[in-house]
């Protein structure tokens, strides 16, 4: 069951005094004076660290809700995806860092994390991997349905175009608005105000940021002030995808953990050393969750089994 609550999650660096109370979901100590909602709790599972990094464990029917709840509600919503290359990214890059702490959740996108959170005692299975092609014909089927508007922002032009194309023929009447991700992308720059104008202007519900990873979070997190939507999501080559400039691998093989096997062998020359060197990297902070797991636990039980122990009476002698 999804709950959302008004506030601030103490962990998340939303402000520079996180550990204070925030009225009315207001961070204090800031200029930044926009409301932010506490990242989306699914019981027994909250958020916690898997591979290094601050994972949701949301199914795909409660991050619709979630979406849909933010829209209604104007309340700012921000959603990443976690994978192995983006942990690996987090582990480098304090850019990359900076922008995750941004996100108001960060879904498991790859069944290493379901088997890593799994190997520590979390509540995780096969229901909290997903992707975005997992559920955007959900999404854009509702929003044709609320009246919503979506906005893509990424891909080349010709990728924009086509995707553009197949999913107004899907969704015919569909509110859809986009622009290609080829721009000066750096903070500030006068592209990048361009594109949130454009976005602005189009007074979107629902902005989807396809600029590939670590550029797009990065890209929300300098900009996710300036943007007026209720709701951005990151998803990748999703556009190329849409556009079929990228076969879609079948939505069986992520269940088993082995769609990174179909992408390899599509885009190898890109995707080599994300899949075959980037997860090498990542085997010390697999080794040591697991065995700090291991280690709690064993010290554990040898306290519980210290208090079960019976104890010896004294024998009073006279």
């Amino acid at each position: 069951m999804t709950k959302t609550d008004h506030g601030i999650l103490p962990r998340r660096t939303c402000c520079s005094r996180p550990d204070l109370p925030h009225p009315d979901g207001r961070c204090p100590g800031t200029t930044d004076l926009s409301r932010r909602l506490r990242p989306v709790h699914v019981e027994p599972l909250e958020r916690r660290r898997i591979f290094g990094v601050d994972v949701t464990a949301i199914t795909s029917s409660d991050m619709l809700d979630l979406i849909a709840t933010h829209v209604k509600s104007r309340l700012p919503l921000t959603i990443f995806h976690q994978n192995l290359h983006s942990a690996y990214l987090q582990q480098r890059h304090e850019s990359v860092r900076t922008a995750y702490t941004s996100a108001d959740v960060a879904y498991i996108d790859g069944m290493p994390f379901v088997v890593q959170g799994r190997l520590l005692g979390g509540a995780v299975d096969r229901s909290h991997r997903n992707t975005y092609l997992d559920w955007y014909d959900s999404l854009l089927g509702l929003a044709q349905d609320r009246g919503w508007k979506v906005f893509f922002l990424g891909g080349t032009p010709e990728a924009l175009s086509l995707g553009c194309d197949v999913l107004r023929k899907r969704f015919p009447a569909l509110e859809l608005e986009g622009h290609d991700g080829y721009f000066d992308a750096t903070s500030g720059s006068p592209e990048s105000q361009a594109v949130i104008e454009k976005i602005n202007d189009f007074e979107a519900d629902v902005v989807l940021i396809g600029m590939g990873m670590p550029r797009q979070e990065v890209w929300v997190a300098d900009n996710r002030r300036s943007l007026k939507v209720p709701v951005t999501v990151t998803v990748g080559a999703g556009m190329d995808y849409v556009a079929g400039l990228i076969p879609t691998p079948p939505r069986w093989m992520g269940k088993y953990g082995v769609e990174w096997i179909h992408r390899l062998c599509s885009e190898p020359k890109r995707l080599w050393q994300r899949y075959l060197l980037e997860p090498i990297f990542l085997v010390p902070v697999w080794a040591k969750e697991v065995i700090d797991v291991r280690f709690r636990r064993s010290t554990t039980q040898g306290i519980r089994n210290q208090q079960d122990r019976p104890r010896l009476r004294s024998v009073d002698r006279d």
